[in-house]
């Protein structure tokens, strides 16, 4: 039994509509200004950045990364504490683990929305970096 094929117009038009999609997709990451960064990159050339915890302040308290500063996104005020920070520096945003949409993902729209430009998120969050053996500190801010 031969194998079906789709007939060549609709082929071209799958694949068509599957390249903008992805022109698309390629195009708005390019635009957000955010690179993801692995911890173990992030370990190696650590530098003038400033690590932003979007977790709780229990979370926060139990480890964190040495010199973070803890900003809860679910924190009323969050928006009034970003504000205080400088939108010239670089920002390495992190939640536990982050996940698609999830904290640090809605840390970082604020952050942009707010006029911050130089921002990066942490692949795999607190816990990624935890798993690559990553200095965690328990001092208080």
């Amino acid at each position: 039994m031969p194998a079906k094929t789709l007939p060549p117009s609709i082929f071209g038009r799958l694949f068509g509509a599957a390249l903008i999609l992805v022109a698309t997709v390629t195009a708005d990451a390019g635009e957000t200004g955010i690179d993801t960064i692995s911890a173990e990159a992030f370990q190696a050339e650590r530098k003038d950045e400033v690590v932003l915890d979007v977790r709780t302040v229990t979370e926060y308290r139990s480890g964190h990364l040495e010199d973070a500063i803890n900003i809860n996104i679910n924190d009323r005020n969050f928006e009034q504490r970003i504000a205080a920070l400088d939108p010239s520096k670089t920002y390495v945003v992190h939640c536990g683990a982050n996940v698609p949409n999830g904290r640090a993902d809605r840390a970082l729209a604020k952050l942009r929305t707010a006029g911050f430009s130089n921002l990066r998120s942490l692949e795999g969050g607190y816990d990624g970096w935890v798993a690559t053996g990553g200095a965690v500190s328990t001092a208080k801010e």
